[in-house]
C-alpha cells in the first residue's frame, strides 16, 4: 500500500467529476509518467469514496497487466468484481437487476454463469449461431446490466494500466456505455509513455464526457513530506535530501525507494557521493537471482 499525500488539487477535481456523473456518463483520465503517482492518486480516492463524495458508492475495478491475454482484457477485472458482487444476492435480488437478455452476456464473459439466475437462464437458453449477433446481444445486456444497478447506486468503473488494454474489451464497454439514462463515472489510468497504443487510441470512441487529470511530480515540500512519512522517527532534512529529491523529480515511486534504502539498514545517502541511480541498482542487486539449471 502507498503513502499517500498532497494532491489536493487533482482530488477536487475527482470530487467534481464524480458530482457530474450523478446525471450522465463521464470518463476520467488520470495520466502521468510511470511511477507518477495516478494509481496512487485514483487509489486512495475510491478507498476513501464516501467521504471524497459525501455518499456511498457501488465500486469496481479493473487493472490490464502487460502479459496478460484474456478476452475483452480492458473490462476483464471490472467484469469480475461485478459478476462476482451479483453473485452474492439474493435470487430475488439478482431477478430485479439481470436483464432477461443475460444468457448473452454469460456466454461472452462467462464468469455471470456464477450468478444463480444468469445460469439458470443460460442452461435454458437456445444457441444463438451467429456470434455477431450473440456478442451485440451481450454487450447490450452489459448495458442494460449497468443502467439497471446506476438507478438504484451510485456507480463508479475504475481501470488501471489501460495501455496494455484491448479492443474488443474497449468496444464492449462503448457499446454498453452507450445505453440512454446511465449516470456512471469512468476512471480510467495511464501512461503517457503510451500514448501510441491501440487501446488508448481508442477510447475517444467511448463517447463519455471527458475530464483530464494529468499527474505531475510532487513538489518539494510534498516530496520532503512523502520521506517523513515513509521514515518515521527519522531525521530527514530537505537541505540533506535536496540533490536526491531533485533527481528523483518529483517521482513517488524513486522517492519511496529512498524511504526503502534507509529501511533496509541503509545509512542516510549523502547527495554528492550517491546518487538515485546507485540506490536503484543497489536494490536491483539484492534481488535473489534465480539459480541456472545445469
Amino acid at each position: 500500500e502507498h503513502t499517500f499525500v498532497g494532491r489536493e488539487r487533482h482530488l477536487k477535481t475527482l470530487r467534481d467529476t464524480f458530482q457530474k456523473s450523478r446525471t450522465s456518463v463521464v470518463a476520467a483520465h488520470v495520466h502521468g509518467r510511470s511511477g507518477s503517482g495516478k494509481s496512487a492518486l485514483v487509489q486512495h480516492f475510491l478507498d476513501h469514496s464516501e467521504s471524497e463524495t459525501g455518499e456511498p458508492c457501488l465500486i469496481f475495478r479493473g487493472r490490464c497487466r502487460e502479459q496478460e491475454s484474456v478476452p475483452y482484457k480492458s473490462i476483464e477485472g471490472v467484469v469480475d468484481e461485478l459478476a462476482t458482487w451479483l453473485a452474492e444476492l439474493s435470487l430475488s435480488q439478482q431477478r430485479e437487476l439481470v436483464p432477461d437478455d443475460a444468457y448473452a452476456l454469460a456466454k461472452v464473459a462467462p464468469i455471470f454463469r456464477r450468478v444463480q439466475w444468469i445460469a439458470e437462464r443460460f442452461a435454458l437458453a437456445k444457441a444463438i449461431e451467429d456470434l455477431a449477433e450473440l456478442r451485440q446481444r451481450g454487450f447490450r445486456a452489459f448495458g442494460e446490466l449497468l443502467h439497471r444497478l446506476s438507478k438504484r447506486h451510485h456507480i463508479i468503473l475504475s481501470i488501471d494500466d489501460l495501455q496494455w488494454g484491448d479492443i474488443d474489451g474497449l468496444e464492449m464497454l462503448r457499446a454498453a456505455l452507450a445505453r440512454d439514462g446511465l449516470h456512471i463515472l469512468l476512471l480510467v489510468t495511464y501512461r503517457d509513455e503510451y500514448s501510441s497504443s491501440p487501446a488508448l487510441n481508442a477510447l475517444p470512441s467511448l463517447q463519455a464526457a471527458v475530464v483530464d487529470i494529468s499527474v505531475g511530480p510532487l513538489d518539494p515540500e510534498e516530496s520532503h513530506e512523502l520521506l517523513t512519512r515513509l521514515l518515521p522517527g527519522q531525521t530527514v532534512a530537505v537541505n540533506s535530501f535536496k540533490e536526491l529529491i531533485d533527481q528523483a523529480e518529483g517521482n513517488p515511486y524513486f522517492l519511496e525507494e529512498l524511504a526503502r534504502h534507509v529501511r533496509n539498514g541503509h545509512a542516510l545517502p549523502q547527495a554528492r557521493t550517491t546518487g538515485l541511480d546507485e540506490i536503484l541498482w543497489s536494490r536491483i542487486g539484492a534481488l535473489a537471482r534465480p539459480e541456472l539449471e545445469v
